[in-house]
């Protein structure tokens, strides 16, 4: 550098925030001095200062698991919205608005991370702003119901938008849908019937074909036809619908053709009548038959098609005979026939070749019988328009009655102890020989040695249903064990109504409260007697009573017993198909609770009885049976050889809770025995003894005085 020299440096500096220049000009001069020196600032405007960016990526899926929907049906689609961050989001929209074939919608919403603003549960579509930090998701539970008439294909769209000043990293995630092809599922099923099971030539008939749509699918296009037998001429008929069934014939004649629509749940009812052919022969047989149309899976096949079949001008014919019966003199006797063959047949009963007056139904009960009537000979004469048949004659034989000693003084009503609560258990077809003493039963023999016996106790005929009716309305109404026809003769649940008293038949595999139909799943019709009675069909609230088996429980526990309890185990549990040994089993695990329960303990009285013994014992109708009785004020260890039957029993019952007595011919004599006997009176103040007379003379008594005392049964030991 020369002397006296100046240098200028010029040195630029940029601090980082400001980014100001200063420009610095410096003179040095060669002697060490400065010779001059001077800054200059820049005077331009600083920048605005900037706000970092928001960043995050918001995601939506959607799925309801599947491919493809069925109309008709219910489904749930999950939603599930993220956060993957890294910002957290205020103000996010979520939405979905739902297809129009998807409908009722309702939906729960729940989270994790922090999500806050979301609706937790609600119906119809969803439109929720919400917060979601970093890292978190919401999930939605969103069910509806698929349209029965929906076609083609079902999607649904759920969206998140980011709010303003976020930017998405991902838009493209941003949506999501789920698209199902939509397929057809229903119940097509048709049933026919005329109502009978043999017509006559030359008679008109009527035919009701019922072809229903059980869902859950809209069915377009179903085929519904009968093409009617030859034999079956001049045919016309209507159709009805309900449920918004469209396309078929409302009237015509011939054979049925119809190409239908049928909404899930509707129904066409046919009603086609004709006349049988005077050349008909054999049977008569019409089929009717629904298909499906293309497209639709129908869930069973098996009732697409119904057949109904009768016999043509069948004449009567004798399917199960009247048998022999021994009774013993004081009760009375049951004949029964079953026949087949045209409708209105018609039964005259006949006495050593006589006819009897007011004979005229499938069974007959004499009067109570005496020792004039053993060898007296019946027979029935079935009759309908085709013709008539004569049963097969049978043999009543009466025994003198048993020897009256030991006996038993009958215990006046007003001394009995209060019993407010009866139950019955029915078991089956067992005789008394196969169970006391055997150990076949040992919870039920064990009963039978702590309570009451009656070791003398008969059914009054075969099979069941005869018995179950005595028990409840003092008659066999009917034989026949596919009988489903009312009631309306005096029964026990008539005169329970009547007195103010409460009831309730205990079924196990009842199908539902109030349930009267037909056998299944283990429920036997049969059974059920108190099912049968016009009281109870006829009610509404009384329908009620019939209840599952397991209501017990719920009563016992509510201490809400009633007076009258009917308990009917399956066939499984009541020795009809299972084992006795199960069927014990069954009575200490569902019975021994009862005998504890405390209202029980304080007025109850249980009576288990086998309803009739073996199909080969026909000893006084239905041959000989257990009975025992189980309660607080049952004598211990008490056992009667006194001849009973269902009719005792029955009359009990209405002694002890003073119900009144029945109509019934069997009940209707004041000398009917009630089995009263097994139960311990209520003690008594003993009369103080008047002083015995003073004689002026007192032989010694004679050695051979006889006591006077009325002999008694003893308990055993």
């Amino acid at each position: 550098m020369a002397s006296n020299s100046c240098e200028i440096f010029t040195l630029l500096l940029k601090r980082p925030y400001d980014m100001r220049e200063f420009l610095l000009s410096l003179l040095l001069s060669v002697s060490g001095s400065v010779c001059s020196a001077s800054a200059s600032t820049s005077t331009d405007t600083p920048p605005p200062t900037p706000t970092p960016a928001t960043t995050a990526d918001l995601l939506v899926t959607v799925t309801d698991g599947k491919t493809a929907a069925t109309a008709g049906t219910k489904g749930t689609y999950t939603i599930v919205v993220t956060n993957s961050g890294p910002a957290d989001v205020t103000g996010a929209i979520v939405s979905d608005s739902f297809p129009a074939k998807f409908s009722g919608v309702t939906y729960t919403a729940t989270q994790s991370g922090g999500v806050s603003g979301f609706t937790t549960t609600g119906t119809g579509e969803i439109s929720d702003t919400v917060t979601m930090p970093a890292g978190s998701f919401v999930t939605y539970q969103a069910t509806g119901k698929l349209s029965s008439s929906a076609t083609g294909t079902i999607s649904d769209t759920a969206t998140v938008t980011p709010p303003s000043g976020v930017t998405d990293s991902n838009l493209a995630n941003n949506s999501a849908t789920d698209t199902d092809t939509i397929k057809f599922r229903a119940d097509l099923n048709v049933t026919n019937t005329d109502g009978k099971m043999a017509v006559i030539r030359g008679a008109t008939n009527t035919y009701t074909i019922v072809v229903t749509n059980s869902g859950p699918s809209d069915v377009t296009g179903a085929g519904v036809s009968d093409g009617f037998p030859a034999s079956f001429t001049g045919v016309t008929y209507t159709a009805t619908q309900s449920g918004g069934a469209s396309g078929f014939t409302g009237s015509g004649s011939g054979n049925i053709n119809n190409m239908v629509t049928m909404p899930s749940g509707s129904k066409i009812t046919y009603k086609a009548k004709g006349t049988i052919s005077s050349s008909a022969t054999d049977t008569l047989s019409d089929t009717a038959i629904v298909t499906a149309s293309s497209g639709v899976t129908d869930r069973n096949p098996a009732n697409n098609s119904a057949t109904d079949t009768d016999a043509v001008n069948a004449a009567p014919s004798i399917t199960i005979q009247p048998v022999n019966e021994t009774v013993t003199a004081g009760w009375t006797a049951t004949f029964a026939v079953k026949a087949t063959g045209a409708t209105l047949l018609s039964y005259q009963w006949r006495k050593n070749g006589a006819n009897m007056g007011g004979a005229t139904k499938s069974s007959y009960t004499t009067p109570a019988t005496t020792d004039a009537d053993g060898g007296a000979i019946f027979a029935v004469i079935v009759s309908n328009s085709a013709g008539s048949v004569t049963s097969n004659n049978v043999t009543l034989t009466v025994n003198p009655r048993p020897s009256p000693t030991p006996t038993v003084s009958p215990i006046p009503i007003a001394t009995l102890p209060p019993i407010n609560h009866v139950f019955v258990v029915m078991e089956e077809n067992h005789s008394y020989s196969e169970i006391i003493g055997t150990g076949a039963m040992p919870y039920l023999q064990s009963l039978a040695d702590q309570y009451g016996l009656a070791t003398n106790y008969y059914a009054n005929t075969h099979p069941s249903i005869g018995n179950y009716f005595m028990l409840t309305t003092g008659q066999i109404i009917t034989n026949d064990d596919k009988y489903t026809s009312t009631v309306f003769d005096d029964n026990i649940i008539r005169h329970l109504l009547a007195n103010g008293k409460t009831w309730r038949e205990y079924t196990e595999n009842l199908p539902y409260a109030g349930y009267v139909g037909a056998d299944g799943g283990g429920y036997d019709q049969h059974h059920n007697p108190l099912s049968y009675f016009s009281d109870v069909r006829s009610s509404t609230k009384q329908l009620q009573n019939l209840v599952p088996f397991t209501q017990l429980a719920v009563d016992m526990a509510a201490g809400q017993l009633p007076n009258y309890g009917f308990i009917v185990p399956t066939d499984a549990h009541n020795g009809h198909d299972g084992t006795l040994l199960a069927a014990d089993q069954w009575l200490q695990t569902n019975i021994d609770p009862l005998t504890n329960d405390p209202q029980f303990q304080t007025d109850g009285l249980l009576l288990i009885i086998f309803d009739e013994g073996r199909g080969t014992d026909t000893a006084n109708g239905g041959g000989q049976v257990l009975w025992v009785a189980v309660g607080p004020s049952v004598k211990t260890g008490y056992a009667s050889t006194t001849l009973y039957q269902y009719q005792n029993t029955l009359k009990t019952v209405c002694d002890l809770l003073g119900i009144g007595s029945f109509s019934a011919p069997s009940l209707a004599t004041h000398t009917l025995p009630s089995m009263v006997e097994f139960i311990t009176p209520m003690s008594t103040p003993t009369p103080t003894p008047a002083p015995p007379p003073i004689h002026t003379l007192s032989p010694s008594p004679s050695r051979d005085t006889v006591s006077t005392d009325t002999p008694r049964l003893e308990p055993r030991h």
